[in-house]
Formats: C-alpha cells, sequence, structure tokens
C-alpha cells in the first residue's frame, strides 16, 4: 500500500527485482525508486524501503507515479500507432538489412563470452564445470537439459540474443511478401551467422554452473557462508527464507556429483522450483550480456530511436553488467575474468573486443 496524497491510500503493484539494479537512487533532496536501470516508477520522501519486493510502507509517500515502466516490461512504450505506416514499416526494414549485412562475423565478436562466467562465479568454479564437462559429459547433458527446462539457452530456436542485440525483435505488423522474407532470413540469421548455437551452447553451460552454485549457496545458507555468496543469492532475487526452501528441495529430490542436478521439476513446492529456474535464467542472461528491456535508454523505444540507436544495446547493456559490475565487485574474479580474455589464443580475446567495439559502434555508420 502506498501514500497518494495526505490521507488517501491505495494498492500500488511493482515488479520483483533485486539488489542488482540498484532501485533507490539517492538525489540532493529527493530519492527516486527505480525499476531496471534508470526508468523510475515512483519518487518517494523516506529513507527505508524493502528492496527485493520493493513494497514502499509508511511513512513514504509517493510524488509521482509513472506509466512509462509497466509499458516499457510489457512492450508497449512508444508503440506505434500505425504499425502499417511506411515508415514504420521502412525503419523495421532497415534495421533488418543491417544486421543481416553487417553482422555475419559477430560470432568471432562474442568469444569473450568464453570468460565471462569467471567473473561472475570465480575460476576455481569455472574449472570445475570444465572438468565436469570433460569427465562427465553425460551428467552434464542432463544437468544442460534442466537448464534448458528452465528457459535457458533457446538461441537455436528463437535466436534471442542476437536479435536484442540487433534490434529487430519488435515487430507489429507482417508487412508485404518481401518484408516477411526479410523477416524469416533475420529470424534464421542467427545459423549461418554461428550465433545461435554459440549463444544456446555458453548459455546452457553457464545455466549448469548457476544452478550448481545457487544450490550451494542455498545449503550452505543454513550454517557458514560468504558474505559474497549471500550476495549473489540476493542478486538472484532468492531471500533467506526461500534458500531454506531450495536446499530442502534439493536435499529431497536432488543429486549431488561433480555436477549437481536439482530435478525442480519433481519438487512439491512450486513456488520455490519457479524462483530457483528464474534466477538461473536471469544468472545466464547476465553472464552472457542479454540486452534487456531496462538496459536501454527510452529515447530507443521509438522507432526512430530503434534505428538511430541500433546495435548499441549491447553497448548500453555491456556497461551495466561488465564495467559497472566489474567496478562495484572489485574482486579476484573479475581480475581472473581479464586474464582468461587476454589469455584467449591468437588474440582472439582482443580480436573479439575489436569486433565488439566495431559492433556497437560503428556498425550504423
Amino acid at each position: 500500500k502506498v501514500y497518494t496524497g495526505t490521507n488517501d491510500v491505495t494498492t500500488a503493484t511493482f515488479t520483483v527485482t533485486d539488489s542488482e539494479f540498484h532501485p533507490m537512487l539517492s538525489h540532493i533532496q529527493t530519492l527516486v525508486l527505480y525499476i531496471g536501470d534508470g526508468n523510475y516508477l515512483a519518487q518517494v520522501d523516506g529513507n527505508t524501503f524493502t528492496a527485493d519486493a520493493l513494497d514502499i510502507k509508511t511513512p513514504l509517500r509517493i510524488k509521482s507515479l509513472g506509466e512509462i515502466g509497466t509499458d516499457i516490461l510489457i512492450g508497449t512504450y512508444k508503440r506505434p500507432e500505425d504499425p502499417s505506416s511506411f515508415f514504420v514499416r521502412a525503419g523495421r526494414v532497415a534495421r533488418q538489412l543491417n544486421y543481416v549485412r553487417l553482422l555475419g562475423g559477430m560470432t568471432l565478436s562474442a568469444i569473450p563470452d568464453i570468460a565471462r562466467p569467471v567473473m561472475r562465479y570465480g575460476l576455481k568454479a569455472y574449472a570445475k564445470e570444465l572438468k565436469a564437462l570433460a569427465f562427465h559429459p553425460k551428467q552434464f547433458k542432463m544437468a544442460a537439459k534442466e537448464a534448458k527446462a528452465a528457459g535457458v539457452g533457446w538461441d537455436m530456436v528463437m535466436n534471442t540474443r542476437a536479435q536484442s542485440i540487433a534490434d529487430v525483435t519488435d515487430i507489429y505488423a507482417s508487412g508485404t511478401k518481401i518484408e516477411k522474407g526479410l523477416r524469416a532470413m533475420s529470424d534464421t540469421f542467427g545459423l549461418p551467422s554461428l550465433m545461435a548455437p554459440w549463444n544456446a551452447a555458453m548459455k546452457q553451460f553457464s545455466g549448469v554452473m548457476s544452478a550448481h552454485a545457487i544450490l550451494q549457496a542455498s545449503i550452505g545458507r543454513a550454517g557458514k557462508i560468504s558474505n559474497k555468496s549471500i550476495m549473489k543469492l540476493s542478486q538472484s532475487g532468492i531471500s533467506d527464507d526461500t534458500a531454506k526452501r531450495i536446499a530442502g528441495q534439493f536435499k529431497e529430490f536432488g543429486e549431488r556429483g561433480d555436477v549437481w542436478l536439482s530435478h525442480s521439476n519433481r519438487w512439491t513446492d512450486r513456488e520455490a522450483a519457479e524462483i530457483f529456474n528464474a534466477a538461473v535464467l536471469k544468472d545466464a542472461d547476465v553472464m552472457i550480456v542479454t540486452p534487456g528491456a531496462a538496459d536501454r535508454p527510452l529515447w530507443m523505444s521509438s522507432e526512430h530511436g530503434k534505428l538511430v540507436g541500433q546495435f548499441k544495446s549491447f553497448a548500453f547493456a555491456s556497461s551495466n553488467r561488465v564495467m559497472l559490475a566489474g567496478l562495484q565487485q572489485r574482486d579476484a574474479a573479475v581480475s581472473a575474468h581479464d586474464r582468461c580474455v587476454q589469455a584467449l589464443p591468437g588474440g582472439l580475446g582482443r580480436r573479439g573486443a575489436r569486433g565488439r567495439a566495431d559492433m556497437v559502434g560503428g556498425a550504423v555508420g
């Protein structure tokens, strides 16, 4: 419940987020409540709030409640009034042509993805997963199937990451046969460019690693656990109570080994299973950077903004999830990640970094 006036009380629904999004940002005289990275829903007076559920309690009072947050989340913000108009269709065709014409070598630019899980969970955990992949492939394959069941790594079918990077995801009208052909071409372009199988493999590996880490941290939450593990659980949206529930379900239905299998499809606590699967999916999208609605500036939501800012989504998402996260993390995992990228054979890490810079900086020009 929130205050909208002196004595008026109403109910507002907020999307669940986590501390990684920095939901409250301090200003000179106000505190602004944020969903995502920069898309505010409300300004409040006060000093405290519940970060996990974004539940504003008294005596905090709403100054303004924006509609843009919900519109962005459901994809209707700055939606064109007439999706079949010439300018909307022309902009869509231009973006699709740019995608097919300019991003044929984007898989080479994605090579530094290999080191991204190191930054999230450290070199030791990364080495354990590689060992399991090499010496226990059947068990690892079962864990990868569990990750897919959680929604991780469906790029061979949906090509989600590549289309998010190229800003060709929002299609409001089918158009002519030529437009349908271009749409089909952009939908399947991830296969000949090898970006779809690369993204699927990297996300599934990251999902397996994330599930293992979350299960270990949830079980350790009842005993001795590092502050870093507690922080990562919080970033994944898992509270103390939820961690205990996940640990209990895993002890009853899970399977330990070189790769831990959650068997979350058998859990009787379905809410805990959903939270666990959502955390695994979120972690995979953070490790293998996939631009989301909260990563783009508001001006990129319009049709003109999508065209002018095409290929820039990855730059904004990387700034939040890699650069700023690394500056805040400040531990050995960040240093190990940088060293792994630099150690890639034949200068592939540096070449991939240059390719990403070209992709996000000069592709349109």
